[in-house]
């Protein structure tokens, strides 16, 4: 399966208008560039999405996973899964907004991130972190011990 088909993502990062690569080691700077690229803290939906790196914490991939409503987004393991073996990704961080500029992970953003972890773990990859991005500031699961 061609990458391109799995997002409009992939291919900016091939032509390096996207480069994590010197970012990922940071939430906030990683928040940042997710600002910067795809304007995700403007965005009026919950956007739900992943970033694929290798061992070496090179970014593979850029994912926007699904789209949701003002206050909630469905994901889908075998969504976050597929995207993280088509570029052979060893770890993956994943993230959403929240549109309110609430930080506060509801009950539902700490069981997807248990839910991912665990799933993670079964399939060999590793979760490096769950950031949540808001109008005004950025939560990371990671940086609150909540790994």
């Amino acid at each position: 399966m061609e990458l391109a088909l799995c997002n409009v993502y992939v291919d900016k990062i091939k032509t390096n208008e996207i480069d994590f690569n010197y970012k990922v080691n940071n939430p906030y700077m990683v928040c940042k560039s997710l600002n910067d690229t795809i304007k995700l803290s403007k965005q009026t939906q919950e956007v739900f999405g992943m970033i694929t790196v290798n061992k070496r914490i090179n970014t593979l991939g850029l994912f926007e996973i699904n789209r949701g409503t003002v206050d909630k987004c469905t994901v889908d393991l075998r969504d976050i899964f597929q995207r993280a073996f088509l570029t052979n990704a060893t770890a993956i961080i994943v993230f959403h907004n929240h549109p309110s500029g609430n930080l506060t992970p509801s009950k539902q953003d700490i069981e997807l991130t248990q839910k991912i972890k665990e799933g993670c773990k079964l399939v060999g990859l590793q979760l490096l972190d769950h950031l949540i991005i808001a109008p005004d500031d950025n939560y990371s699961f990671k940086e609150n011990n909540k790994l």
